[in-house]
């Protein structure tokens, strides 16, 4: 599931990590279809873009679109 923190050892660091770690705006369309596929299967099995979605797709698919929805946007210098 990867990493969720870096250290940083000068605040000048902080821009870029914060910037390498945000999810491309591909990945939160793709995860919104995962979930939105998995709850119109109610339970059933269900496929996307010709792979089969399981439940370890739909739970990392929720935890990105949930760390989305609770990270707000930083105004970091550049």
């Amino acid at each position: 599931m990867g990493f969720l923190g870096k250290l940083c050892l000068h605040p000048k660091q902080v821009a870029g990590v914060f910037a390498f770690l945000q999810p491309t705006s591909a990945e939160i369309e793709h995860a919104q279809a995962v979930v939105k596929a998995f709850l119109a299967a109610k339970g059933g099995a269900v496929q996307l873009n010709g792979k089969m979605i399981d439940r370890p797709v739909v739970l990392l698919a929720q935890r990105l679109l949930k760390l989305v929805e609770n990270t707000p946007l930083l105004a970091i210098e550049k």
